[in-house]
């Protein structure tokens, strides 16, 4: 299956991490009355399926990925990004680079080897009661069996055909880490991971990818 992706960056800024929600808050507010990919409200409340618009601050370049019907979007809005209003702070836009290409989405016989390049953030408040009655020596397997259920969907959200019968593998090293989410600090981790499933480089996987958390790329 092959999806168009486009990646809009501004090279002239150094951010921090955090301001990737910032930066779904400008675009959102700017452009959320095209579509609710900028922003994933109805007005019947929260757009659950996979975010096809993700906010990201990678290496200090503040990073929006759209991938589907978000590609096509980015295409739109490109030229009309003039500046950033990032909380308090309005950065004018100088330099912005666009980049566009076919991906392919796919569950293969092979596996493939990722890495998070920001802090994947795994558990719900559910899925976390359950991690922390888990055994240390249990818990890698338990975060591996959420990856795969996260894995499927980002698969189904984007429209990959007969998902269910397919067989996903995913196996991880993790390393527990903190950061912060909304104002509160959360149990999130960093790792490495093998997967038959081919992602596409700077989508995120997990809880809040549009915030940018969850990124991967190709190790």
């Amino acid at each position: 299956m092959h999806l168009p992706l486009t990646t809009l960056t501004f090279p002239d800024f150094r951010l921090p991490r955090r301001e990737a929600s910032n930066l779904r808050g400008y675009f959102a507010d700017t452009f959320g009355q095209d579509s609710v990919l900028f922003h994933n409200h109805t007005p019947e409340g929260y757009r659950y399926n996979y975010s096809e618009i993700q906010y990201k601050v990678i290496d200090g370049v503040a990073t929006v990925v759209g991938i589907g019907s978000g590609s096509k979007l980015l295409l739109q809005v490109f030229g009309d990004v003039d500046k950033l209003v990032l909380g308090e702070q309005t950065l004018m836009v100088n330099t912005k680079e666009l980049a566009m290409d076919q991906v392919e989405l796919v569950i293969d016989d092979e596996l493939y080897a990722y890495k998070f390049l920001t802090p994947w953030f795994a558990l719900n408040q559910e899925n976390y009661a359950q991690y922390r009655e888990t055994k240390d020596a249990d818990r890698p397997a338990f975060l591996d069996k959420i990856l795969r259920s996260q894995l499927i969907a980002l698969l189904e959200g984007l429209g990959y055909p007969d998902t269910k019968e397919k067989t996903i593998l995913a196996k991880g090293h993790w390393r527990p880490a903190k950061a912060y989410f909304r104002g509160q600090q959360m149990q999130m981790f960093w790792g490495e991971f093998m997967t038959n499933v081919k992602v596409p480089s700077l989508l995120g996987l997990g809880k809040s990818t549009s915030r940018g958390f969850g990124t991967v790329v190709v190790c």
